[in-house]
């Protein structure tokens, strides 16, 4: 007696099935090392959407533009990365310190954040060609521009009239081959 087509192939499907599911889990409890394809970044992220979530983000005067961040390690009152140009970040994206220093346990971080509205933003796109490093090292290649701290310090002493500069205060503690979030106060104007 012969049997239907569709129930010979359903047997042979289930039979697929079963053996493909055995070798998955078989390869997935076989490993006795653990070894990792990629190496382990350790660094600090500040998130856009926390950071404006009363500014806004956007190009009318009451919204940010765009935003930079000097980053410090509280033990420390120097740039934690020197004399090197800061970046600018849209104001859409996060911004982001990555491959810091490995350390051994944990590092407590400030960092100050400046947000621009349209108009100082374009006012501080004079001072993005500026800082370009004269070796062509990609220092801020993440965010797309960089701005020297001096430059960046005034552009918020001269654009703090108005409702074109806000500053936040943010704080993160780096672990080692981890990517933390900072946290960060409410954005308010610099007057």
């Amino acid at each position: 007696m012969s049997r239907p087509i569709h129930m010979v192939l359903a047997r042979r499907v289930a039979a697929a099935v079963t053996t493909v599911a055995a070798l998955v889990v078989a390869t997935a409890c076989s490993g006795t090392a653990n070894s990792v394809g990629y190496a382990p970044v350790t660094g600090i992220i500040i998130r856009s959407d926390g950071l404006l979530r009363e500014q806004g983000c956007g190009t009318r005067e009451g919204q940010v533009a765009s935003y930079a961040a000097v980053l410090r390690n509280k033990r420390s009152p120097e740039p934690t990365l020197g004399s090197a140009p800061v970046p600018i970040y849209p104001c859409f994206a996060d911004a982001t310190f990555s491959n810091l220093a490995a350390v051994e346990g944990s590092v407590d971080f400030e960092l100050e954040v400046y947000a621009f509205n349209d108009a100082a933003a374009r006012a501080l796109s004079a001072s993005v060609k500026a800082a370009e490093p004269a070796d062509g090292a990609c220092v801020c290649c993440a965010s797309g521009a960089c701005v020297r701290e001096p430059d960046l310090r005034k552009l918020v002493a001269d654009g703090s009239r108005g409702e074109r500069v806000w500053r936040a205060r943010c704080a993160a503690t780096q672990l080692q081959d981890v990517v933390v979030l900072a946290v960060c106060s409410t954005l308010t104007r610099v007057e």
